[in-house]
């Protein structure tokens, strides 16, 4: 149920800031991770306790952050691969998570979305499946 909460804001939210990128608009990237982690971790506590729903939450981020590159991609018509110019290259809506991608994928000599799309479904997957198990 969170997944596709989460879900539905990846899409939401990759709709919205394609609209901020077309309108040449700042994206405040602290703002969205804190709206981010106050719905998301609400929504998680409200099913699962302030503990589990930490855990909860990671998985949450796998795949929301999954959606989000995706939609945010189609809506404005990139290649589904694009994560952002290059890291030496400034850009106003760099953000530090697709940084962090580009510079381990370069050091493992990967993609950096395959390095992330890798993070990101392990985190999606596999954390809904480990408490499927563990959660009391």
């Amino acid at each position: 149920m969170l997944n596709i909460i989460a879900m539905f804001g990846a899409i939401a939210a990759a709709i919205w800031q394609s609209r901020l990128i077309q309108a040449n608009k700042p994206i405040h990237h602290g703002r969205w991770l804190t709206a981010y982690v106050v719905i998301g971790y609400g929504s998680a506590c409200l099913i699962y306790g302030p503990w589990w729903g930490l855990l909860a939450l990671v998985g949450m981020a796998g795949m929301f952050s999954m959606w989000f590159r995706l939609v945010l991609n189609i809506e404005r018509r990139l290649p589904i691969s694009y994560m952002g110019p290059e890291p030496g290259i400034k850009s106003a809506s760099r953000s530090k998570y697709d940084l962090f991608f580009w510079h381990v994928g370069a050091k493992l000599h990967w993609p950096p979305v395959l390095v992330a799309i890798g993070v990101e479904a392990t985190a999606a997957i596999g954390i809904p499946t480990i408490m499927l198990f563990v959660y009391p």
